[in-house]
């Protein structure tokens, strides 16, 4: 972690970090704040805030609020990645003093003094922009943290007795921190990475939009247990009407990534296509799990481009170069590495067809209309190709991953039909959820989960299903 913490709390504020990269909505930061345990030993500092009528070691304390400000500020991630966004910060800075006043507590300098700097720079109008918003703006950084731990006993404000006492508003057991040299390796990588893109961006005039870095640019933050514990970086668009669907991070693709690296063995040495990359999220953890060939795929050209500046973002380039393809027929010549390349889904496929031994897919069941194209394509991509490739086996695919947030019943009833009758099997697939084995000792297992993320939402993580689909 970036800033000091005391023991007793250190998942606490670890879990504020990882709400803060993942610019969660103000409300939720603050309500876990008001759930940290706070030192009862604050010195000469809790001397002036009792005079000023506050009460320190009590939730909201001056002390709590000068940590988050410390953050919010100068966690080295969030400075590599340009920063809070303006509403972001202003929406928090005011969630954070509304508290303070509920808690009958006393707002400190520095959180009065940075409320009315944003409230000055809210009015002024931006530099060469005339009261407009750059292109840029609707664009963030957010960072998922992965790592093993067991699954939540309790979901917020439930008890297992169903007393109606208050729990703290996270999942509990709370997340442990990563080891700090993962932290600072991926910060490290991330800093290098947008550096050279910016000096990339500048020299050729460029301005928003998705544009990537060249193919040995960043640092990387890969380290020796990638499939274990890391963090992951994505660009996206924080305004639905900016970019394409692509460049959003969506709930299934979080269900999928944590299957591919809870279950690196499905995944390492294979040649792996996956369909509607978006943002990269699945295809940066299948490239850790150490699949052969990642092939990231997605029928939008922006939400490519966008995919493979996050790919380049999150992997040390020198072991995992990304190739972005103009054309399938240069991403069928590939046999490792990392590929983005723009596919439709209704056209033809190269000649010699796709070589992968696996195709994933997340969250690509939004439309009925999608449904046989997507079926068509599957029973191409899984058919044995002959004759067999140089070596010896054949170049189809030997099953897909299709994972699906349940938006629309019917719509997945229809692709399961589908499926069926073009002659392929579909089946569910266990293992990306929470373990439903105990250890010796009672306590349900450990597994690699992301922390304080989408899935730890029963009602979202019920509704995820991800199926194998065979000829």
């Amino acid at each position: 972690m970036s800033t000091d913490v005391l023991p007793e709390t250190e998942a606490w504020w670890w879990s504020v970090l990882l709400l803060l990269w993942a610019a969660v909505p103000a409300q939720r930061v603050v309500d876990v704040l008001k759930a940290i345990p706070a030192s009862a030993d604050g010195g000469a500092d809790a001397a002036e805030e009792v005079d000023s009528g506050g009460r320190p070691g009590e939730p909201l304390d001056q002390a709590a609020q000068r940590r988050l400000l410390g953050l919010m500020q100068r966690d080295p991630l969030l400075v590599a990645t340009g920063g809070m966004r303006r509403a972001q910060r202003s929406r928090l800075l005011k969630r954070l003093v509304a508290g303070v006043e509920a808690a009958r507590q006393v707002a400190a300098d520095e959180l009065v003094e940075a409320l009315t700097e944003d409230m000055v720079a809210a009015v002024a109008p931006e530099a060469g922009l005339e009261g407009g918003s750059s292109p840029e703006a609707d664009w963030l950084y957010k960072t998922f943290a992965y790592g093993p731990m067991p699954p939540p006993s309790h979901a917020p404000g439930v008890t297992e007795d169903g007393s109606g006492s208050e729990l703290p508003p996270l999942p509990l057991p709370l997340p442990t921190p990563l080891p700090a040299a993962v932290v600072q390796r991926h910060a490290r990588g991330v800093a290098a990475a947008l550096g050279r893109r910016h000096e990339v961006e500048g020299a050729q005039g460029q301005h928003g939009g998705c544009a990537g870095v060249s193919g040995d640019a960043a640092e990387g933050s890969s380290n020796d247990d990638a499939a274990t514990c890391g963090l992951i970086s994505l660009r996206v668009s924080g305004n639905m009407l900016a970019g394409s669907t692509g460049c959003h991070e969506w709930e299934a693709s979080f269900a999928l990534a944590q299957l591919v690296l809870r279950r690196p063995e499905l995944f390492r040495g294979q040649r792996v296509l996956e369909l509607g990359a978006g943002a990269g999220l699945v295809g940066v953890a299948l490239a850790r799990a150490g699949a052969q060939l990642v092939a990231a795929t997605d029928g939008s050209a922006e939400a490519v481009s966008n995919c493979a500046a996050n790919m380049r973002l999150n992997l040390h380039l020198s072991e995992h170069p990304v190739v972005e393809c103009g054309q399938p027929c240069e991403l069928a010549a590939l046999e490792q590495g990392v590929a983005v390349c723009r596919l439709a889904w209704e056209e033809p496929l190269p000649s010699g067809g796709l070589h992968c031994d696996s195709v994933v897919a997340s969250d690509v069941l939004y439309d009925p209309d999608v449904v046989p194209v997507l079926v068509s394509l599957l029973v191409r991509l899984l058919q044995p190709m002959e004759p067999p490739d140089a070596s010896g086996a054949a170049g189809g695919a030997r099953m897909a991953y299709i994972a699906t947030l349940r938006r629309n019943p019917a719509t997945l009833q229809l692709f399961l039909d589908t499926v069926a009758e073009a002659g392929l099997h579909a089946a569910v697939v266990d293992g990306w959820g929470d373990p439903g084995v105990s250890s010796a000792g009672g306590r349900p297992q450990s597994a690699v989960r992301f922390h304080l993320g989408v899935l730890d939402d029963v009602s979202v993580a019920d509704r995820i299903v991800i199926h194998r689909i065979t000829h």
